[in-house]
């Protein structure tokens, strides 16, 4: 069974190793194509937004012809809603051109543009003013201006000196920044120049550009015109016919280097994405895996603990059965067979008892170790020596159990029954594998590495030691090593396992090693209460 669920395991880690490899090409294919429909998408974007630009800037100049076409020269109060009407960085100077077309008609239109009212008549108004034919066209793209007609014969005509420094600074960025919602943000080189005379630039985006730099395969976009549509009905009557024809091209793209760039690093972002979320897949899964195997090694632990521990049981159960079965089966006829059946079956009692005792503090040690302690500062000197006690009233009869505590020993933090369990079991397993010999205890303060205080507790026999392999799992419950098996010692092989909860549950530790005499050596290490030293309380008289 373990067998086909490792194979199991294997050929899902195997199929996890294929497919991720796949899922990152497939991946990176994916990307490969978003990307280059997000190209076509901008491309397709700078187009659509060269239009609108095209489209947008018009229909400013439709809204300036709009405010102008309301304006009365000889009626000052019609000044305010044109004022309104004409948006704002376009106009820069307006005047009035007489019927007869004369110098002296030429006059300035004061409260509609600020700061243009003083402006003296610039000599081109003049150029204009004595040019009928010029002065009936709408627009003149190389002043640039606007001119709108009057209604009748004996008005004169407005004409609109546009302001280019702020249409280029201004109103295009402006209409620009409006024209590319939902794109691929990047940088756009923008050049318009003169229709009738190409080496004029009106605008450029950055210096030094030219009519070169652009695609020639990218036909560039009229600009600069008045439509009829744009404008109410008494407006557009009004127009020339030369107002829809276009003076300005626009050329528009994306600077050198700016959309593959850009198109690059969402690439290369939407990519890192991508693979993390693979690595995380594959960290997961191999989290599910690592839990899978953890949950069955638990679960042979499990059984393996089962087992152990109803072997344990098992003969001191089978000992005390076959006992009472041969006292009820009158198979004992004297008093000294009856005193000895008893004293197994106490014996073997006893045993049990502790046995099930064991197990229960293990398995509360290892399932809530803070509640199964009620730890307060104790004298750590007399729980060695009721330890002791205990332990010599269990030990064979004339067994040597030698004492050395230090004078003075601090206090510790501790649980006094758990503690002295512990150290019950360090001593009786000396007493168990020496076999006789003299068991050594020895209790003294010592400095930490952090230059704190701790009390070690050490535990020393003559017996053969613990292997070295063995030392680390000697401390696992119901661990019994080789030299426990070939000697015959009893034991659940629980009571190390109790000894190191127990120090690990108060802040201690347990290490094992080898004693002066070659035998093993237990010191028992738990932290010391600061400033916390035993009273010594004089015997009552």
């Amino acid at each position: 069974m373990v067998l086909t669920t490792s194979r199991r395991s294997l050929a899902l880690i195997a199929l996890i190793a294929l497919l991720l490899p796949a899922l990152a090409f497939l991946q990176y294919r994916w990307q490969g194509e978003l990307s280059g429909l997000e190209g076509l998408r901008a491309r397709q974007n700078l187009v659509a937004g060269t239009v609108r630009l095209s489209t947008e800037f018009d229909a400013h100049l439709a809204q300036v012809y709009t405010g102008l076409s309301a304006i009365d020269p000889g009626a000052p109060a019609s000044h305010d809603a044109a004022r309104q009407a004409i948006p704002a960085g376009v106009v820069k100077a307006l005047y009035a051109v007489g019927p007869s077309g004369g110098h002296s008609s030429v006059r300035t239109i004061a409260g509609i543009v600020p700061g243009a009212d003083a402006a003296a008549i610039p000599a081109w108004l003049s150029d204009l003013a004595d040019s009928p034919a010029a002065l009936g066209r709408t627009l003149h793209a190389d002043i640039p201006a606007i001119v709108v007609h009057p209604a009748s014969a004996d008005q004169p005509r407005l004409v609109a000196a546009l302001d280019m420094e702020r249409i280029a600074s201004e109103v295009i960025p402006t209409i620009l920044a409006g024209c590319f919602e939902g794109g691929i943000p990047s940088a756009f080189d923008v050049l318009i120049i003169r229709d009738d005379l190409p080496d004029q630039v009106v605008y450029r985006s950055r210096p030094e550009l030219a009519v070169a730099d652009f695609d020639p395969a990218v036909a560039p976009i009229p600009l600069f015109a008045i439509h009829g549509r744009d404008l109410t009905r008494a407006a557009a009557l009004r127009l020339t016919p030369d107002a829809a024809a276009h003076r300005w091209r626009v050329y528009l793209q994306h600077q050198s280097g700016a959309l593959e760039a850009t198109l690059g690093a969402v690439r290369v972002r939407n990519l890192a994405i991508g693979i993390g979320v693979l690595l995380l897949l594959a960290v997961s899964i191999g989290l599910l895996v690592a839990s899978a195997h953890g949950m069955q090694r638990a679960a042979r632990e499990q059984l393996e603990l089962v087992a152990r521990m109803s072997h344990e049981l098992r003969t001191p159960l089978a000992t005390i059965t076959s006992a009472g079965e041969n006292l009820a089966d009158e198979v004992v006829s004297s008093p000294a067979d009856a005193r000895h059946y008893g004293e197994l079956i106490k014996r073997e009692g006893r045993r049990l008892s502790k046995t099930i005792g064991d197990i229960l503090l293990c398995c509360r040690l290892q399932a809530a170790p803070d509640a199964a302690i009620s730890p307060a500062p104790t004298d750590i000197a007399s729980v060695i020596d009721s330890a002791l006690a205990e332990s010599r009233a269990v030990a064979p009869e004339g067994q040597l159990i030698e004492i050395s505590i230090e004078p003075g020993l601090p206090a510790v933090m501790a649980d006094r029954e758990a503690l002295k369990m512990a150290i019950k079991n360090l001593v009786l397993n000396a007493v168990k594998y020496g076999r006789g010999r003299p068991v050594r205890v020895a209790a003294q303060t010592q400095r930490t590495a952090t230059g704190g205080e701790e009390v070690a507790i050490a535990v020393d026999d003559e017996g053969p030691g613990v292997p070295a392999g063995e030392r680390l799992r000697i401390f696992d419950p119901f661990f019994r090593g080789r030299l426990a098996r070939e000697m015959e010692v009893e034991g659940s092989g629980i009571g190390l396992s109790i000894v190191r909860q127990v120090a690990r549950s108060h802040g201690g530790r347990v290490r094992v090693g080898v004693s002066a005499q070659k035998g093993a050596r237990f010191v028992l290490h738990l932290p010391a209460l600061k400033g916390l030293r035993p009273v010594a309380v004089e015997p009552a008289a």
